[in-house]
């Protein structure tokens, strides 16, 4: 049993680096006091860039149980920064995709980038909340130890690389919305003038529709020539009024 000056922590970490399934938690729990370090359920082959021999030398070098679990905790971040590096290919993917080729599934993408970068910022929390635990408990004496320093400026680089990836997928998101709000607008637009053009022979189909008993065109020998004439020009005027306007655009060009 722990003296009762003596610091113990004590919790739960969960060290899976794997956004594609995460409910398949890897816990590992953890006691630590100044002279006794105990881990339960942790496999150790999960730090990526060390090998198991460079991890116990490590280990045997440490000056109490605090300073390997500092240590621990540095080597695990770096396995976090190999998933975080992943997550970095995939979201520069993404842009190039919504910048070269805009599909109407970006905006699903986009979540699927913001929900991975919440569980890495899930991840990395709860060691934030322990090395500030560490800092309350030892104050200044904790910051002459190499591990401390290594783990906390680790942390910092890890936490900037999330924030920075959190502002580049609210600009994703927002270019996303506003590229359909845009498309939209062109939708709106092309119907209006699509509209616009149709009126006069939906006019004079309708009045033709009407079946009068008396209308004297029936009987013109040109009248259909005539009609069609009419159709035509009164359709050509709409439209080079609204070409004229400028509220045609490049409806009718698109861009390959």
């Amino acid at each position: 049993m722990p003296s009762n000056n003596e610091f113990v922590l004590v919790g739960s970490l969960n060290y899976s680096r794997d956004p594609e399934n995460p409910e398949n938690y890897k816990l590992v729990h953890y006691y630590v006091s100044e002279r006794m370090l105990l881990t339960i359920n942790f496999e150790i082959e999960v730090f990526s860039r060390i090998s198991n021999d460079d991890i116990i030398r490590n280990l045997n070098s440490c000056k109490n149980a605090v300073d390997g679990f500092l240590f621990m905790l540095s080597e695990l971040l770096n396995t976090f920064l190999d998933g975080i590096d992943d997550f970095e290919e995939k979201l520069i993917k993404l842009e190039k995709k919504i910048r070269f080729n805009n599909q109407m599934n970006s905006l699903e993408d986009i979540f699927k980038s913001r929900s991975e970068m919440l569980f890495f910022t899930h991840l990395v929390l709860p060691i934030e909340e322990i090395i500030i635990a560490l800092q309350e408990a030892y104050l200044d004496s904790i910051i002459k130890v190499d591990n401390y320093n290594r783990t906390r400026f680790r942390l910092e680089r890890t936490m900037k690389l999330l924030n920075h990836f959190e502002h580049q997928i609210e600009s994703l998101l927002n270019l996303n919305m506003n590229l359909y709000t845009v498309r939209g607008n062109e939708v709106i637009k092309a119907l209006t003038v699509f509209t616009v053009l149709v009126t006069p022979i939906t006019v004079l189909g309708a009045l033709w529709g009407m079946n009068f008993k008396y209308m004297p065109e029936f009987d013109w020998k040109w009248g259909y020539i005539f009609a069609w004439f009419v159709i035509l020009l009164t359709t050509g005027l709409i439209y080079a009024w609204l070409h004229k306007k400028g509220w045609t655009g490049d409806i009718l060009k698109r861009n390959k």
